[in-house]
């Protein structure tokens, strides 16, 4: 088993020895970073305590085997890291970098990449694991706007979009990015309004809603097996960066250079995580939290005070977990116990007209139980998996 798990998830073994005990308790009041490219974790068994909290970053998923059981009474978060609002003024010639994604999870899109000249768009997010890093595959950036007008309003940038992964769940639903000013042009398409950036495309494109997974899962009607579309997990996707905005009668403005008159779009939010649990037993208490969600958008650069004219930027997708042991307990779990959310879109105008230049929020990723008997899913009395799980869960076969 362990074996197909490093082929399928990572190139470096597991990990045997280190300063983690085999006996991992973090315990409450205690944060834990743990960063993935020390690489997957082979322990005996997990515990973390209401109150302890473990976060996970890095390039590779969270894979974490245990021999005896995993209890999880805190919180253990594997999503993507929230976007910062642009806090600089006239600096086009500096990029505002997108938000890192959760543990294998695709990065943010940059707002105002260009360095030598006026961006057309905010930069792309990202796609996660297992695609190279890098790829411009994640939601896209909104458009820049520009306008000669002394009205600050009719040159706002287009917002991002957000990162898409897993099927819409309303109203867990990945957003294109809002357009900028009606009156304002558009410097990609030299038409207005300036176009948001739309959600990338997911990965399930057969048309079955039935098999929108990775995996096997038995339909309960006739007992065959269904197999999933996703060929293998995956991670989240980023968010579009937001447009910049210009007060000018063409595009791109010449000459490029000081006084900047270019106000950059925010950067957007990084994809969840990729968070592979696998042990004989995994307990999920009334306090515990296991979050594979996408991280937020921000607000593009102001003019006066929070005025945001330049697009804000998409949020993140939500990532992927996969949770596999004999029983999985959520007999005490408390709604929503187990998320995969895409991350909210930054706001949009909130004077002239409202709405302008809003990020797009992220869409949902996946939560997938594997066990050999859905029976051995114990739910809280009188609540079904999908009041636990959001977006709703899957429960499948083992797989690894």
């Amino acid at each position: 088993m362990l074996a197909s798990i490093t082929a399928l998830f990572c190139a470096i073994p597991l990990a045997q020895d280190g300063p983690i005990p085999q006996d991992w308790v973090i315990q409450s009041g205690q944060s834990f970073n743990y960063d993935t490219s020390l690489g997957p974790l082979h322990l005996n068994s997990l515990t973390v305590q209401v109150g302890g909290f473990l976060r996970v970053l890095g390039p590779q998923p969270f894979v974490l085997v245990a021999d005896s059981f995993i209890q999880i009474d805190g919180t253990v978060d594997a999503g993507g890291i929230d976007a910062k609002q642009v806090g600089t003024l006239f600096t086009p010639t500096q990029p505002e970098i997108g938000a890192i994604g959760g543990p294998g999870g695709g990065q943010g899109g940059t707002g105002s990449p260009e360095t030598t000249g006026s961006s057309k768009k905010g930069g792309g997010g990202s796609v996660g694991f297992p695609s190279a890093a890098g790829i411009l595959r994640g939601g896209q950036g909104g458009e820049t706007g520009f306008s000669p007008s002394g009205d600050k309003e009719q040159r706002r940038g287009a917002g991002g979009g957000g990162g898409a992964f897993g099927p819409d769940e309303p109203p867990l639903v990945a957003e294109a990015g809002s357009d900028g000013h009606p009156a304002g042009t558009g410097a990609c398409t030299l038409t207005s309004p300036p176009k948001g950036g739309q959600p990338n495309q997911i990965p399930f494109q057969d048309g079955n809603p039935l098999n929108d997974f990775w995996g096997r899962k038995l339909d309960p009607a006739s007992g065959s097996v269904i197999h999933g579309e996703l060929k293998t997990p995956r991670a989240g996707y980023g968010g579009g960066a937001g447009g910049d905005a210009i007060q000018s009668s063409t595009f791109p403005t010449i000459p490029f250079g000081p006084p900047f008159i270019d106000k950059k779009g925010a950067g957007a939010g990084g994809g969840g995580g990729l968070l592979v649990f696998v042990t004989p037993v995994i307990t999920v208490g009334s306090l515990g939290e296991l979050r594979v969600d996408g991280g937020d958008g921000a607000t593009g650069e102001n003019v006066i005070a929070f005025d945001h004219i330049a697009g804000s930027s998409g949020g993140g997708s939500g990532g992927m977990m996969i949770l596999q042991a004999e029983l999985i307990d959520l007999s005490q779990a408390s709604a929503d116990a187990l998320t995969a959310i895409g991350g909210e879109g930054g706001i949009g105008s909130t004077s002239g007209i409202l709405g302008l230049s809003k990020g797009g929020n992220g869409g949902p990723g996946l939560v997938q139980l594997h066990t050999r008997n859905p029976a051995n899913v114990l739910l809280r009395v009188g609540s079904t998996l999908d009041d636990l799980t959001a977006p709703n869960g899957h429960v499948l076969l083992p797989e690894l």
